[in-house]
């Protein structure tokens, strides 16, 4: 992309440019924001002015055009702790500051496409960055973003960026000593009194500022001639001083020509930025037995030729089947509620002169709907409430469209989300999971870094519920700092698949790390300790069951990486779909509530394991020639009780021909067990139910209606997701065999 860098001058900004060069970007000009005049030391939350005059000639030393706006406006000091975001222009802050010195950018250079900045631990500069370029229609680009510091810091310095301190105002630092030196000398001291006193080595705490004298991309390099020490606090423990510049010239570099692109080449030796920490992906387990592929599958196919051919249950697959397309439902109980809007027939859309227009009419009413749903069948909800949706579309050859759509009735902050293609008769289904109690945090990053995928879209990488539970976005498998699936160029199948799913879950660590941060808390470390749901979506093909295998050796080699295994190790579901975004080959969605002490009423340290009860039971039913294994776990957290039901063929008791009341049968016991369930917990608030999708929704709600004393009394509750296939792992005594789900109900309680 061409992109304008907003430089301060400071090695951070200088550095994010020499990321987006060796990432193959180009730099088209460079911006900079000023103090007033007569005014060295500005107080302001976002931009450096220590040092401005010498960032002014940032351009020379580039050779770039560069672009300066001066400082008017102020720093908005009032923003919620909980909300950063600036949300509504204020005309005096200094946010629309940067708004016209990259109007005047765009006026010269329209065909910009981004900002390069600095930022690598304030959301408050990141958010406002952000807001910008959304108005200005540009991408964000942070290559530093949430980096470790300490190792950051190293390759800055060794990537030949030659920076000094031009202001201290941290503990250990001293105007008289510190000023104007080196930074890589002093490289050791900010070590030590990061073990001390906390002291950020990269200045991310105020600590200290620098300006940036040389660096592989300068054409020339700026040396200081005259300069004093200005002191500005005289502060026994932390003195606060800067440097001012009196005399400064430029040196031509032309002399070191021949040194230049080795020099630049060293960004790329001294980068780890795409290190593989995980050598060892494509090898086989190690510690772990292999999964083997059991012989269920050949079971799993006779059962869905008697699904599919069962023609004796008063089920005709009508393709006018379109009462079942249209669906809208709301419930709530308490504070939590599931609302479930479908929309747009597919039959119609084939049909139609200009689906365009239909898809996005279809799309508008569907959310509008929606929000009706929230406020109306689910007592006042808004869809600011909403913290996960999961959006299944008939064909994403239309996300587009969708997307477009479904921006404008997001809030600022929209909740995560989950997207597939499904083989549905409507366009799509919306299934969203609301909460009365206000989120804690969401993650909705959307500047593009080396951290974790940007959130470009209308979504939130992750949300943490009122009562602490954590739903991230559907993650995929792409390179962060691109933002393109990662190249598994000359790579066969199982190479892909394991790969990708490694990129899914490495993609979601960074964003639990930073939404379970405690920041009165360090040196927390990244713990999966209760995983409540755990979603997995593979690109349907001939080989699902044995990709299926792979993705779970992967999934057990991860979440492994905690000593010991999580306590609430709720088993993973594969999904086989039809479609994923970006032509991905996998993507992985999870809830859990991650370890951390938190503090009861007396102030005394409580592990949450204590509050998170996990408990699995197997039952079985024989049926004619099949007995089936009824797979039960129940996760009881904070004011909800999770059950996750599999109905798996555990065994061909004879060789005769299937029966087509099998599933009849089935679904007689699964109605008593639903109930048993409703008696112990009372307060049901959802039922999920994953089906193949050669099976509708009628045809299920057929077989749990045939009491023909009583109807299902929780019609309202249940949730139809179809699928091309459903798979998963059974452990036992540390041996793990693929299984073969013919459904799986998820069934959720509430407790207040």
């Amino acid at each position: 992309m061409k992109i304008v860098g907003l430089v301060s001058g400071g090695k951070d900004s200088i550095f994010s440019l020499m990321e987006c060069k060796r990432l193959g970007h180009e730099i088209i000009c460079l911006a900079h924001l000023t103090p007033p005049t007569n005014i060295e030391e500005l107080d302001s939350w976002m931009f450096q002015s220590v040092g401005s005059n010498l960032a002014q000639m940032m351009g020379e030393c580039f050779q770039l055009p560069i672009y300066i706006e001066t400082i008017k406006g102020k720093s908005n000091t009032n923003s919620n702790s909980n909300n950063l975001a600036y949300e509504t222009t204020t005309e005096n802050d200094e946010v629309e500051d940067l708004f016209r010195l990259i109007q005047k950018v765009k006026s010269h250079h329209p065909d910009i496409e981004g900002i390069s900045t600095g930022a690598i631990l304030s959301d408050y500069q990141r958010l406002r960055v952000e807001n910008v370029c959304q108005r200005h229609n540009l991408v964000s680009f942070a290559y530093l973003w949430q980096r470790d510091q300490s190792e950051l810091l190293d390759q800055i310095i060794k990537s030949g960026l030659k920076a000094i301190l031009v202001k201290v105002a941290g503990m250990g630092l001293d105007p008289h000593k510190h000023l104007n030196k080196e930074l890589s000398l002093l490289q050791t001291q900010l070590s030590v009194l990061n073990q001390k006193y906390g002291v950020h080595v990269c200045g991310e705490g105020g600590e200290y500022e620098t300006i940036t004298l040389d660096c592989p991309l300068f054409k020339k390099r700026i040396v200081i001639d005259e300069s004093e020490i200005i002191i500005h606090s005289d502060d026994y423990f932390a003195p606060v001083g800067f440097l001012r510049v009196k005399k400064f010239h430029l040196e031509d570099k032309k002399n070191d020509s021949n040194n230049i692109l080795e020099e630049q080449t060293n960004i790329l030796e001294h980068s780890n930025l795409n290190k593989d920490d995980n050598d060892d992906n494509n090898n086989n387990v190690k510690n772990i037995n292999q999964i083997k592929v059991s012989r269920l599958e050949k079971n799993y196919d006779l059962l869905e030729n008697i699904i599919v051919k069962n023609e004796n249950d008063g089920y005709q697959n009508n393709k006018d089947e379109e009462e079942y397309c249209f669906i809208e439902k709301g419930f709530r109980v308490n504070d939590q509620a599931y609302a479930i809007v479908t929309c747009g027939s597919c039959s119609v859309l084939s049909n139609s002169n200009d689906p365009s227009d239909y898809v996005k009419q279809e799309t508008n009413k569907a959310l509008l709907k929606l929000k009706d749903i929230l406020e109306s069948k689910c007592s006042g909800m808004k869809i600011d409430n909403v913290e996960i949706i999961w959006l299944y579309i008939s064909d994403l050859k239309y996300f587009s469209l969708i997307n477009s759509i479904y921006i404008s009735h997001m809030p600022k902050l929209p909740p995560s989300r989950i997207c597939v293609e499904l083989k549905q008769n409507c366009l799509i289904k919306i299934i969203c999971f609301s909460n009365s109690k206000s989120r804690q945090k969401t993650i909705h990053v959307q500047s593009i870094s080396h951290w974790a995928p940007a959130s470009i879209g209308p979504y939130s990488q992750a949300v943490k519920s009122g009562n602490q539970i954590i739903h991230t976005a559907g993650s995929i498998a792409l390179d962060s700092s691109l933002m393109k699936l990662i190249n598994t160029t000359g790579l066969d199948n199982e190479q892909i698949i394991r790969a990708q799913t490694v990129k899914c879950l490495e993609n979601l660590e960074p964003v639990i790390t930073v939404i379970t941060q405690n920041p009165a808390v360090t040196g927390e470390e990244f713990l999966l300790k209760n995983i409540l749901r755990a979603e997995i979506y593979l690109l349907h093909s001939s080989n699902d069951e044995i990709f299926s295998t792979y993705i779970l050796e992967e999934w057990i080699k991860w979440t492994k990486k905690t000593d010991p295994w999580p306590k609430s190790k709720c088993t993973p579901l594969i999904f086989s779909v039809s479609r994923l975004p970006r032509d991905s080959s996998v993507e992985i969605s999870l809830s859990l509530l991650p370890f951390c002490n938190l503090q009861n009423s007396d102030n005394d340290s409580v592990d949450n394991e204590d509050i998170v009860n996990y408990s699995n039971s197997n039952s079985y039913l024989s049926l004619e020639n099949l007995r089936l294994n009824f797979i039960t776990e129940t996760i009881k957290v904070s004011n909800q009780i999770n059950i996750q039901e599999m109905i798996v063929i555990d065994k061909v008791l004879t060789n005769e021909s299937y029966n087509n009341n099998i599933i009849k049968q089935l679904f007689i016991e699964e109605v008593s067990r639903i109930q048993n369930f409703v008696k112990q917990y009372e307060k049901l608030l959802s039922i999920k139910i994953f089906h193949h999708n050669s099976i509708s929704e009628s045809q299920i709600i057929n077989y749990l209606n045939q009491n023909q004393n009583q109807l299902f009394p929780f019609q309202e509750n249940l949730l139809f997701i179809p699928i091309e296939g459903i798979f998963s792992v059974n452990e036992e005594n540390n041996n793990y065999s693929l299984i073969f789900p013919i459904f799986v109900f998820q069934i959720q309680f509430t407790l207040e």
